[in-house]
Order: C-alpha cells, then sequence, then structure tokens
C-alpha cells in the first residue's frame, strides 16, 4: 500500500467550515432567519464531524507503522490532547466565569455553586459525556471529549483493516463493518428509553453511542485508500468524477436545508449523504474539488476546529448582554453577523497558537510521534 498518494485532502476542509456554520445557526436559533439551514443542517454537520474524524484517523495512520500496543495508543491520545486541550479548557475557563456564581455565591446558593464547580472539573476532565452531562461548561466541548476517548481505538482498528487488507474482497468487509455499525447505532437507540433518572436523552452523546459512527468513518476510510491503491486509473476519469460530485453536492445541500425539526428520514438521509460526500470528495477526482482547493477556502476549513469550540461562548456572552430573544428579521441577522464575525477573528488568532507546534520542527513532542514523553511534555509547555 506505499503506493498511494497521502497527500492532504484539501478539497475537503471547507466542508468542515460549511457544517460548523450550520452548528452555529442552530446553536443560536433564537436568531434563526427563514430559508437557512436548522435543524436538519446541524445534525448533518454533526455527523459529518464524526464520520469525517474517522476518516482522517485511517487516512492519517496509513504512513505509520504502529501496533496496537498500550504505549503507542496512549502516546497517540495524548497527543491529541494536547493539541486541542489549551482552547477547549480556556472556554471551559470563560463559560465557567460566566456562569453565574458571583449570583450563587451572594444568595448564598451553596448547592448550586458546588455543582457548578463539579461541573467545570468534571468538564475538564473531559468526563462530562461518561456521567450524562454533556453540556455542562461549554456546551459544545462535549464532542471534542468523546472523540478524545474514540480516539483510542484509531490504531488497533486500522492495524487490523491494514493485516486483513491482502485477503479477498477487502471493500465488502469494510461495508460489511460500517453495516454493523449502523445496527449497532439502532440497537443503542432504543436504550435511551430504559436508562433511569433521565440520563437516556443524554446516551447520545456519549462515547459508547458516538463508537458506531467513529467505526463508520474509520471503516469509511480504509475504503477510500483501498480504492486510491486498486483502482489508480478513476483519478484519470476527470469528467465523470465532476459529475458525481455535482449530483452528490446539490442532493447534499437539499437535505441540509430541509424545514422543521429532526425526523427520522431526514437525519438518515443526511447520514447517507454525509459518507457519500466524504467518500466522493476524499477521492478529489472532480473539477469541483479543485476549486475547493483554492487556499482561502481551505484556510477557512483549516480554522473550524477552533470557531467550533469559542462559538458557544460567544452567543452566551452576547445573548447574556443583549437579551436570548428574537429582534426581528434585521435584529437577528445583526445577532447573527456579529457573533459569526466575532467568532472567525478570534479563530483567527487562536489558531496561529493552536498550529504553532505542528510547524516547528524542533519541538520534541511533534517532531518525532513515537517518542511522547513525560518530559517532551513538560519541555512543551515551558
Amino acid at each position: 500500500m506505499n503506493n498511494i498518494n497521502l497527500k492532504k485532502a484539501d478539497q475537503i476542509q471547507f466542508f468542515r467550515f460549511i457544517c460548523f456554520g450550520m452548528i452555529f445557526l442552530w446553536h443560536a436559533k433564537v436568531w434563526q432567519i427563514k430559508f437557512l439551514p436548522s435543524n436538519v443542517g446541524a445534525q448533518t454537520g454533526l455527523f459529518f464531524f464524526f464520520l469525517l474524524t474517522g476518516v482522517v484517523s485511517s487516512y492519517s495512520l496509513e504512513s505509520k507503522d504502529l501496533a496496537p500496543t498500550k504505549k503507542n495508543i496512549i502516546e497517540y491520545v495524548i497527543r491529541k490532547i494536547i493539541k486541542i486541550y489549551p482552547l477547549y479548557f480556556l472556554t471551559n475557563l470563560v463559560t465557567f466565569l460566566y456562569e453565574g456564581g458571583q449570583e450563587y455565591v451572594t444568595t448564598h446558593n451553596v448547592k448550586m455553586f458546588i455543582f457548578m464547580i463539579g461541573s467545570f472539573i468534571i468538564s475538564s476532565l473531559m468526563l462530562q459525556t461518561w456521567l450524562f452531562m454533556p453540556f455542562v461548561c461549554n456546551t459544545v466541548g462535549w464532542y471534542l471529549a468523546s472523540m478524545i476517548w474514540l480516539s483510542i481505538v484509531n490504531i488497533p482498528f486500522t492495524n487490523w483493516a491494514k493485516s486483513k487488507r491482502n485477503q479477498k474482497k477487502p471493500i465488502l468487509r469494510m461495508l460489511g463493518i460500517i453495516c454493523l455499525a449502523f445496527i449497532y447505532l439502532i440497537v443503542l437507540s432504543s436504550l435511551q428509553f430504559i436508562i433511569p433518572f433521565g440520563a437516556g436523552a443524554y446516551f447520545f452523546q456519549t462515547p459508547v453511542f458516538c463508537l458506531g459512527f467513529h467505526i463508520i468513518g474509520l471503516a469509511l476510510g480504509q475504503i477510500i485508500l483501498i480504492v486510491k491503491n486498486n483502482y489508480p486509473k478513476w483519478s484519470l476519469q476527470v469528467n465523470k468524477f465532476t459529475a458525481i460530485e455535482t449530483i452528490v453536492l446539490l442532493i447534499w445541500l437539499v437535505i441540509v436545508f430541509i424545514p422543521g425539526e429532526m425526523a427520522p428520514l431526514p437525519i438518515a438521509l443526511g447520514i447517507l449523504f454525509d459518507i457519500l460526500l466524504i467518500f466522493v470528495f476524499m477521492l478529489g477526482y472532480g473539477k469541483i474539488s479543485v476549486i475547493l482547493r483554492a487556499k482561502p477556502l481551505v484556510f477557512l476549513g483549516d480554522i473550524s476546529f477552533e470557531c467550533y469550540i469559542i462559538h458557544q461562548v460567544i452567543i452566551k456572552i452576547y445573548s447574556g448582554i443583549n437579551g436570548w430573544e428574537s429582534f426581528g428579521f434585521f435584529g437577528n441577522a445583526y445577532a447573527l453577523a456579529i457573533c459569526f464575525t466575532i467568532t472567525v477573528a478570534i479563530a483567527l488568532y487562536t489558531s496561529k497558537i493552536t498550529s504553532l507546534p505542528e510547524v516547528n520542527a524542533k519541538n520534541p513532542i511533534y517532531h518525532d510521534f513515537t517518542k511522547v514523553t513525560a518530559k517532551n511534555v513538560v519541555a512543551f509547555f515551558s
């Protein structure tokens, strides 16, 4: 498999920014403007992030010969934590300080004050989804917490997939894994009704449930790698893939603009076309992929992580100052524009900080992936 072209799939990056935008609109839905994506769009965007995380994990581990040992897995997870945790913790802290602790102290509401401190500690330790408390502090942090826990399976899965790749029908094997993961999700969906104390409503945010989406993403990533290796001539069929990209993209856009509340059919269609969209554009053989590799679009995709983790804090602060209510069309448009612009502006600045270790070849913790030690972690922060 060494002949696979593993250059960065820049053409997929802008979709990350689009999906962030749809999630942003959902979290700011009190200022909703008609005809913009809403509930279905946000859910489709969230599924896209889950699936793409798995795909990129398979893609990035392809060139690394890492045995599924405890040491390798721990070092791999530590590397991921170091990349996201500073901004994750900072947004948690800002939300914690803004949550109303002053009011609890002045009113002697000891119970709520202790709960607030406990929530901050639990969220900072990335345990909120395990304890059915996904939306404490920075409410979007639950996704990152679940993804960190799920990254434990990345090396074992990719190592197993590589070992089976030379056997017969590797693509069918991965499709079978995807089908089993869907069955897993359907079965677990019924558990929300039997989990006590009202916690079932938060079961969908736990790593146990999200594992299904992550496995689908990992398996999809393997299929993409196999196709790139086994069918290199597909890259020459530019016109055919341009037509496929166009059709898949248009249908995906129609789905995300479906109005109204979430329903089983739109959600199922969103997942299906997320998979197709990722598959087609990770291959990147069509002319639309060429357009999506434009540097400004790639750059917006590159800062989507920062945008995602910051935006809820900005919305909360803005609504705390101006009120959590609809202001009419122009007022809502103004609120959305201000919050979105501030989010992107802060993301632009913080991305320079969070990306610095990756481009610093002298930094010991990033220079050699397999040599992450406690000493190097200390060196990174010193």
